[in-house]
């Protein structure tokens, strides 16, 4: 499982009486937005897409309380102080009325929050995306900032393989980027170049961007996409070899006895996709729990129960007031760490008694194309299923092998362009016109690795012996449906 944008995973579901389907994307208590020096805020940019039939709501949290921005760009609080979809679709602002604020005194000089429900009527149709941007301003001239992403966990027995930066600048503005990593003996490197940690073994990496501009209000510099590639226990997480995806477990109060899958994704050739269900019962509910009592500083609870605690269903109160940032739950101690003022009394909310996955493999009923992708429709019946709860996992399947004399075609005397049966890789490949074997430098693998152009005698038949690679696959949207 991958986290979005440094987020929390978003959570697609059915309801059980209609077909809309419903999303929400929370920050955590790393990843907020930080404007505290920014004196004036005076745009806020909904970037993404939002299709017909679909809808977007937002929602920020501002010293610690969930609420709107209204008509003068002001902070308002929820009656009720959570970012639930039915809160921010009854209350939440809309992207029209985000787009339309010209001044936003509620988010200046703050660090903040935010929250993105999205809905779509009908599967069928695309799903909508967010993210937002802020533009502010400072009477105090900064020409350079240094900013730290949150240190992201890739496990245990992890190795980075690859790293990719993309970045916009203009009028003198620059970005640099460099990475720090706990290696596997636990210790933190020194701030380096990521390309240079390419190989490493790795338990956490962290990410340090120094933006400069020479101008203020002119120059400008932002990071588009940084990503890390990495294996994790000799699998590559993240579709180099096989990745998967895997959703959060839902409880639908009824035994389960259908499960129905469907996938947008890109055309496959030489690649495949897969589809699992791990059917699991009815966790048990802990509300109410007293931890204990706080001390002013950072301190470690235990929880009463240890078994199968399910994160995203653990809440935390301060003297019945929910909190929503600036701690850590560890699910596998069952102990949370947070800094709850001194004599206020810790309590929290949590279901457990989650038993382990076991996957099933659904059984592929059709696969057609669509307009730009194609669709494939994965079934499961279970007749004696008596567990409530499902997730499903998606497996993204790339194959390798070698070919020895494939046939091209004929050589025309000039250079031709021939498509191979597969793509090549790593340009491990060997060409022979007439069994004759063809110089290197008659032939060139184009910037397609499936296309190759050869000079050979006209007439001669052209053939290729080759180590070839599947290509990566891709999904767009996937929408699962279960029925007893």
């Amino acid at each position: 499982m991958a986290d979005i944008s440094s987020q929390d995973n978003i959570r697609y579901c059915i309801d059980t009486l209609s077909t809309r389907i419903t999303g929400l994307l929370t920050t955590n208590s790393n990843t907020a937005v930080n404007l505290t020096r920014a004196q004036n805020v005076t745009k806020i940019s909904v970037l993404g897409s939002q299709p017909s039939g679909t809808f977007r709501y937002f929602a920020f949290n501002v010293g610690g309380k969930w609420g709107y921005l209204d008509k003068s760009g002001n902070f308002t609080a929820f009656a009720a102080n959570a970012a639930t979809f039915d809160n921010l679709a009854q209350y939440g602002n809309t992207a029209s009325q985000l787009g339309a604020l010209i001044n936003i005194p509620g988010l200046a000089g703050k660090s903040f929050g935010f929250a993105v429900a999205l809905a779509a009527d009908d599967p069928a149709n695309a799903l909508p995306t967010a993210s937002l941007s802020f533009t502010g301003s400072s009477n105090n001239q900064v020409l350079t900032t240094t900013e730290y992403s949150p240190t992201y966990s890739l496990g245990q027995d992890s190795q980075i393989a690859s790293y990719s930066l993309d970045t916009s600048t203009a009028n003198g503005g620059s970005v640099s980027v460099t990475a720090q990593i706990k290696d596997e003996n636990g210790e933190l490197s020194s701030w380096a170049d990521p390309a240079s940690l390419k190989g490493s073994k790795a338990q956490t990496i962290q990410f340090k961007a120094v933006y400069s501009a020479s101008t203020v209000n002119v120059s400008s510099a932002a990071i588009n996409e940084a990503s890390v590639i990495y294996a994790h226990a000799l699998k590559t997480v993240s579709g180099v070899n096989d990745g998967e995806v895997i959703t959060n477990t839902v409880d639908w109060y009824m035994p389960i006895h259908n499960c129905r899958l469907t996938i947008n994704h890109a055309p496959l050739s030489d690649a495949d996709i897969r589809a699992y269900v791990a059917f699991r019962t009815q966790p048990q509910q802990v509300r109410g729990e007293t931890l204990g009592i706080g001390s002013g500083g950072r301190k470690t609870f235990q929880l009463a129960h240890t078994g199968g605690i399910k994160y995203d269903t653990f809440r935390l109160f301060y003297d019945n007031q929910e909190v929503f940032m600036n701690f850590e739950l560890n699910c596998e101690a069952a102990r949370v760490t947070c800094e709850a003022p001194s004599g206020v009394i810790v309590s929290c909310d949590y279901d457990f008694g989650w038993d382990k996955e076991l996957w099933r493999e659904l059984t592929l009923s059709q696969r057609w194309g669509m307009d730009g992708y194609d669709r494939s429709e994965f079934r499961l019946y279970v007749a004696d299923n008596e567990k409530t709860a499902a997730a499903v996992k998606i497996q993204l399947v790339s194959k390798s092998g070698h070919i020895t004399n494939e046939v091209l075609g004929t050589a025309s005397g000039t250079a031709k362009s021939f498509r191979l049966r597969h793509q090549v890789k790593d340009g491990k490949i060997s060409v022979t016109a007439n069994n004759a074997v063809v110089a290197s430098r008659y032939w060139t693998l184009l910037d397609d690795p499936q296309y190759i152009s050869v000079a050979a005698g006209s007439g001669q038949t052209v053939r290729a012996s080759y180590d070839w690679v599947s290509e990566s696959p891709k999904i767009y949207q996937f929408s699962a449906v279960f029925s007893g």
